[in-house]
């Protein structure tokens, strides 16, 4: 569905548009939190071949829980991830979209902004799992740049 499709449908039968992509759970969450028609239209381009663009996007990472981490808890877990082999950072996993039910339960990031911010790499035996790797020591504004990219 183009985005003039898209524009006709809405006008014509928004339920229409609701029943093509599904996620009512989605549905109701965006539009409690007022924006009912811009999720549609990302929904609706996000499962067309190709998205809006006509190129794939590159994902997003879901960091487990919700609400902002302290620099004392992110510190933490690092030097846990350490100890078990992995990068000096915490979780997050990759996938393909970033639903709107990860979005009322985790926190989201787009990969793009994610990796500008942090070095992400893979991690671990499931190829899904990748480590933000944060400094030492893990300061306040570290914080404060990781809860700003994931929210």
């Amino acid at each position: 569905m183009t985005e003039a499709e898209f524009e006709q449908a809405w006008k014509g039968e928004p339920s229409r548009v609701l029943n093509t992509i599904g996620s009512p759970l989605g549905t109701v969450a965006d539009a409690l939190n007022g924006d009912f028609k811009g999720m549609i239209v990302g929904a609706v381009m996000s499962r067309a071949p190709g998205g809006k663009s006509g190129v794939k996007a590159a994902g997003f990472f879901v960091r487990f829980g919700k609400g902002a981490e302290s620099a004392e808890s992110l510190a933490a877990q690092a030097v846990k991830a350490e100890k078990a082999g992995f990068p000096h950072g915490v979780s997050v996993k990759a996938q393909e979209r970033g639903s709107a039910a990860d979005r009322v339960k985790h926190r989201v990031a787009d990969q793009a902004e994610a990796k500008s911010a942090f070095n992400t790499p893979q991690s671990g035996n499931n190829p899904n799992h990748h480590t933000v790797e944060h400094p030492r020591p893990v300061t306040e504004k570290v914080a404060e740049k990781f809860n700003e990219v994931y929210k």
